[in-house]
């Protein structure tokens, strides 16, 4: 044995034999017949293992309503827990072959916060009145077929790539960013950018080397772009309605397939794609499916965002400023959305038990892991399912003064942590302060823990109900002083000042305005989730958002320089008419919403008017038939009338299984 193992190596030093061995690696064709072996029973073997063939996803939709190329496991679905082998267990989309260690095995069932999503996040057919085909696209909900559309080449989708790109820069992208901002968005920086120079790649310079998550995000950017054009007429009339839709139809196929193969063969090994294409990928197939209405799709991309995000980014020791602005992004996204989430299974008996252990553990001096500088990377790995609440636990408010250091505020990727942080670019990228989105995130948070008590058939503790209360009577405290102070900072209410550049006093007026309305909504939103008070109280806050938004109107009316795109924010006209009582804040709401839809199509606006409409009716409803009751005639209809009559959008988005993605 010994001569057959010398006989297989170098004669003379450990070094030279290592770099023998080392030299057989580089050689691919020997890497393919498996032939680097050392040792008389090959004990040692290097062997090129191919990647799995991905089958390319059919255009079509099948008989079920789940999507024909649809991994077997999707980003959020319930069956993804039974793999034990890692904290996450990421079986959907991924296939990285990273072990990472479990050391709690008979726990994880109740830790994986995959767990404990909703199973309507987890069936495609579950969101009612769609079907939905590879791409998103959704199909009549009578169950009659769309008009089938001829297929085109890659070739012919490429050639409008020019027009649509362009298009994307100047209409789509300004829709993305809550406010009107002069400094570049980052989907200009890192989407576009590295789209157009995709495009080049593959047309005239002709590169055979291109990452499957490049070609994501380059089809997923043309497949948008097209969706404008097929909604508006009056951007590109050259381009007809079919072909439109055809180029939707094939980019958005094209994207969903090279996203999936670039998670499952470009995540880890020798073909391994940047993190920050992946990411930019992802995002994209976010911003498709959003267009396009598909929640199913729209939450499971934001979810695997999640998990490369933890696998891929939070292992960094140290972060790029595009890195950090893509973390930006996803982060503005994904708490915006949970916002308007509020389809969790609240009934699930794991959750009760799992929130008293988090806050005994905190009573005894525990902490997050994320406080640690010193926290091992897998320690990062378990999902956010934002049915956790804040925990630090203070029996003060905190301190706006304290900063968290710069290790925490890149790991506190849904800013659970309510410090601030010296090094975050939300003002740069969205002109709005990382407390707001924190607040938010936090509302939703105490919101999700509240419901989840109060539809628990179990007794819960007293020390549960002192901390929930203490929580949020914190919370309403510091939401309150920003909105305060956010109003008395701006002074009188005008679009113009005395500076020789009138150009930057609008814009500042115009983003100034917004952030009001955002303010103003917030509040709202945190009586609403939070103490569920009756709409009339909430009537001045209304008119504040109202007011904030009609100032929005005339700072980009007066200035020629903002795209056509420019709409802004639908999340506090959303949260505001939800709530108006008149006539007059109900239709100016609504017309608002309508005029957004007018200046650029989306999903988002049309599904929040439907909504808005719908709290309306009911709460008329109830109130003309409380009115038509006898004096003193009490009955159960009565009685579920009243009910009706404090019906929120809350409620709504319960009945009818439905998310509106306003982020």
């Amino acid at each position: 044995m010994t001569s057959v193992l010398t006989e297989g190596l170098t004669s003379g030093s450990v070094d030279a034999s290592l770099t023998e061995v080392d030299a057989s690696t580089r050689d691919a064709d020997q890497l393919r017949k498996g032939a680097v072996t050392v040792g008389p029973f090959s004990v040692f073997s290097l062997a090129d293992h191919p990647d799995p063939e991905v089958p390319e996803p059919s255009l079509g939709t099948k008989d079920s309503d789940v999507p024909a190329d649809f991994p077997t496991t999707s980003a959020s679905d319930l069956d993804s827990i039974l793999d034990m082998s890692s904290i996450l267990g990421w079986n959907d989309l991924f296939d990285t072959g990273l072990g990472f260690a479990n050391s709690t095995i008979d726990g994880a069932f109740c830790e994986d916060p995959l767990f404990l999503l909703p199973a309507v996040a987890s069936e495609p057919g579950q969101f009612p009145g769609q079907s939905v085909s590879s791409t998103g696209i959704h199909t009549q909900a009578d169950g009659q077929q769309p008009q089938t559309l001829a297929e085109m080449t890659d070739a012919e989708v490429l050639s409008y790539g020019q027009i649509l790109l362009k298009n994307f820069k100047d209409v789509i992208i300004p829709t993305y960013s809550p406010l009107p901002m002069e400094s570049k968005s980052p989907w200009e920086i890192m989407n576009c950018n590295a789209a157009v120079q995709t495009l080049a790649d593959l047309t005239f310079l002709e590169s055979s080397n291109v990452k499957y998550a490049n070609k994501a995000n380059l089809y997923g950017t043309l497949a948008c772009s097209a969706l404008a054009f097929d909604k508006d007429r009056s951007i590109a009339p050259e381009i007809s309605v079919s072909k439109c839709q055809q180029i939707v139809e094939h980019s958005g196929s094209r994207a969903k397939q090279y996203l999936q193969q670039s998670l499952r063969t470009e995540t880890t090994g020798h073909q391994k794609a940047k993190y920050k294409d992946q990411l930019m990928a992802i995002n994209t197939l976010i911003a498709l499916a959003t267009q396009l209405d598909n929640q199913y799709d729209a939450r499971c991309y934001l979810i695997d965002a999640e998990r490369l995000l933890r696998l891929r980014g939070l292992e960094q020791k140290e972060l790029s400023r595009r890195t950090r602005l893509l973390h930006h992004v996803y982060t503005w996204l994904r708490i915006v959305g949970e916002s308007t989430f509020t389809i969790h299974d609240y009934t699930n008996p794991a959750l009760l038990p799992q929130i008293e252990e988090s806050l005994k553990r905190l009573d005894s001096g525990g902490h997050r892991a994320s406080e640690d500088s010193n926290t091992p990377v897998t320690a990062h790995g378990q999902l956010d399912d934002f049915l956790r609440v804040d925990a630090q636990e203070r029996e003060s408010e905190p301190d706006c003064e304290e900063y968290k250091d710069r290790n925490i505020g890149i790991r506190d990727i849904h800013l659970a942590d309510m410090r601030q942080w010296s090094e975050t670019m939300y003002l740069q990228i969205y002109g709005i302060p990382e407390t707001w989105l924190s607040m938010v995130s936090q509302t939703t948070r105490l919101a999700n823990v509240i419901e989840v008590v109060n539809a628990s058939d179990k007794e819960v503790s007293r020390s549960l109900n002192a901390s929930l209360q203490r929580k949020s009577s914190r919370l309403e405290s510091m939401v309150c002083s920003a909105a305060s102070k956010a109003t008395s900072s701006r002074g009188p209410r005008i679009l113009h000042n005395s500076s020789s550049d009138s150009s930057v006093s609008r814009i500042v007026s115009a983003s100034e305005a917004m952030l009001g309305a955002m303010n103003s909504a917030l509040v709202i939103f945190f009586y609403r989730r939070i103490r569920n008070v009756h709409h009339w109280i909430l009537q001045n806050h209304v008119n504040e958002v109202i007011n904030n938004l009609k100032e929005f109107d005339a700072g980009i009316a007066q200035n020629p320089s903002y795209r056509s795109g420019t709409v802004g924010t639908v999340w506090p006209a959303f949260v505001a008419g939800c709530e108006a009582m008149t006539e007059a804040s109900r239709g100016w709401l609504k017309d608002w919403l309508e005029k957004s839809l007018r200046r650029i199509p989306t999903a988002e606006s049309q599904a929040s008017i439907r909504i808005m409409c719908q709290v309306w009716r009911k709460r008329d409803a109830a109130m003309a038939a409380e009115s038509a009751d006898e004096s003193g005639h009490k009955s159960k209809a009565r009685s579920h009338k009243q009910a009706d009559g404090r019906c929120s959008w809350v409620d709504v988005l319960r009945e009818e299984n439905q998310w509106p993605m306003l982020y």
